[in-house]
């Protein structure tokens, strides 16, 4: 009988990549030509900190494995020797900063210091990096952009997040953006006086195709607030090839005045993809009349937050893009209703990913078209059933609908039904619907006791039963409020999704004793727990 062992290279790295640690440990440990086959493949990309509870690669594995290593991501209270190291193959480097991590060292250990990293980027330069990501909470000087500048020639990827751009440096640091195609500035700051210093007249962005810019919130407001317009209104000149712009800089406000008028003249015929998170200034009128503007006439990824979607926009939606988007996200408007839900569901054939706020069991049940979005495998949307709606046959009746309705969607991987997943955010969901009643998410009361306690046939009834044929689930999130699931729900789904990696929510039909059973049903299958 053929055994994992006797299948060739070329399909063992498929399958090792969703086994469990423990079985991958026993592989690599036991069979020599799967450690061999294994091992590019899991130094390929590595990361390195000094964690909470894991302590950083060593620096010994580092330089034995470094000729391996296509992607690194190195933390600043690592000792500088790990930036003292080459790897020939690098593609990729992400250089850390995060004040979460930072009491974690000592002061024997110390930060590495901006020399080392500099030092990093100049052995590394020319070797065709193409992708460098830079969290730094102070100031950068201009060496480190000119060593990017003048050695990094094949980079074009970008992100910069908390950095502060030094009077010096701003014009090395915009001479390095000029080149880049994917370009993300998160929290940059620049100087009041010149952000931009003597080079704004000559950068073009012509390579550019994907722009972010959003800002914390608590960022400093000491610096100049107005340069992520200027740099805007600069590439209207030279992107042309500009495909995804996403926007969440809310105290310097959405330019809509300037993309319409860029829209008007031609710039960006290739921009397909919109992000837009100020609904102060870019409200629901103002959003669909920049989305109807748009010279390509084909929107394939949208995302509205912050109210910044209602009735004018999924208007204009319906009547231009439903047959394009593959990628809509609105799930903290308020200005959304359950009956825009539906329609999106029933009329974006060609949809992967929705977030929306919430939709209601009579909306799926009494529809007159199912839902047409057979190829999504990412939904997030709150499941509620309305106050007071329907006798309790009927409202049996629909709910099973629902869940026949999901079950039909077989290649869902990513499935979030919480009532606010925002809530961890600044502002979460604002809306009367969070005071609905939850889809009940138990197994029916048709099932056999004996078979409720092994778990050995489940059968099929109208209830998250409906859901065995979602074979390829990864992430399962669901409203903890007036949910009661138990053992047998969790059973079910590890029995039913083999493919599943992680659960969010709480069980709260579990009691006592059980609590560690369902600990280790979950630890037992490699799978992550967070409690609501």
């Amino acid at each position: 009988m053929a055994t994992f062992l006797d299948l060739p290279n070329e399909l063992r790295l498929p399958i090792a990549k969703d086994l469990i640690p423990k079985t991958l440990l026993s592989l690599i440990l036991t069979c020599h030509s799967f450690h061999t086959t294994y091992l590019p493949c899991l130094w390929s990309d590595i990361s390195a900190a000094i964690s909470f509870k894991v302590k950083p690669i060593s620096l010994e594995h580092i330089r034995k494995h470094a000729h391996l290593i296509q992607t690194i991501r190195l933390h600043a209270t690592l000792p500088g020797g790990y930036y003292g190291v080459l790897f020939p193959r690098l593609r990729s480097v992400q250089l850390d900063s995060h004040f979460l991590l930072e009491h974690l060292v000592t002061k024997k250990e110390g930060h590495v210091k901006v020399e080392e990293k500099i030092k990093f980027l100049r052995t590394h330069s020319m070797i065709g990096v193409r992708k460098l990501v830079v969290n730094h909470k102070s100031g950068l000087p201009r060496e480190f952009w000119e060593v990017v500048e003048g050695g990094w020639e094949g980079l074009d990827t970008l992100g910069v997040s908390r950095v502060v751009v030094e009077e010096g440096a701003v014009e090395s640091f915009w001479r390095v953006c000029d080149r880049i195609q994917s370009l993300h500035l998160t929290g940059v700051s620049l100087p009041e006086s010149n952000p931009f210093g003597t080079v704004l007249s000559t950068l073009s962005f012509k390579r550019l195709k994907n722009l972010t810019m959003s800002r914390y919130m608590t960022q400093s407001k000491e610096f100049h607030k107005a340069w992520p317009q200027e740099m805007l209104e600069q590439a209207k000149r030279g992107a042309e090839g500009l495909r995804r712009i996403y926007w969440d800089v809310a105290d310097v406000g959405f330019p809509v005045r300037m993309i319409l008028d860029a829209f008007a003249e031609g710039c960006w015929p290739e921009l397909c993809e919109l992000s837009i998170g100020d609904a102060m200034t870019c409200p629901d009128g103002n959003m669909a009349q920049i989305i109807r503007s748009l010279p390509s006439k084909r929107l394939t990824f949208f995302e509205a937050m912050n109210d910044a979607f209602g009735p004018l926009t999924n208007t204009c939606l319906k009547e231009m893009y439903f047959g394009h988007l593959t990628n809509l996200a609105f799930g903290d408007s308020s200005g959304c209703t359950s009956v825009m839900v539906q329609e999106v569901l029933a009329e974006c054939v060609n949809l992967a990913e929705l977030d929306a706020p919430y939709i209601i069991v009579r909306d799926i049940a009494k529809a007159t078209k199912p839902w047409g979005c057979r190829g999504l495998y990412k939904l997030v949307v709150y499941i509620a059933k309305a106050d007071g709606e329907e006798a309790e046959a009927e409202a049996e009746e629909w709910e099973g609908k629902v869940f026949e309705q999901i079950g039909r969607m077989r290649g869902l991987q990513v499935l979030d039904l919480s009532r606010d997943p925002y809530s961890f955010g600044v502002l979460g969901r604002m809306s009367s619907f969070l005071n609905f009643d939850s889809l009940d998410l138990r197994i029916g009361n048709s099932i056999d006791n004996s078979n409720r306690s092994n778990g050995s046939h489940w059968g099929r009834g109208n209830d998250i039963r409906c859901w065995s044929s979602l074979t390829q689930m990864r992430i399962f999130s669901f409203d903890g409020d007036g949910q009661r699931l138990g053992m047998d729900e969790a059973r079910w789904m590890v029995e039913h999704w083999r493919e599943l990696k992680c659960i969010s929510g709480a069980f709260n039909g579990v009691e006592g004793d059980e609590c560690g059973l369902l600990d280790r049903l979950f630890l037992e299958r490699d799978i992550s727990f967070y409690y609501e």
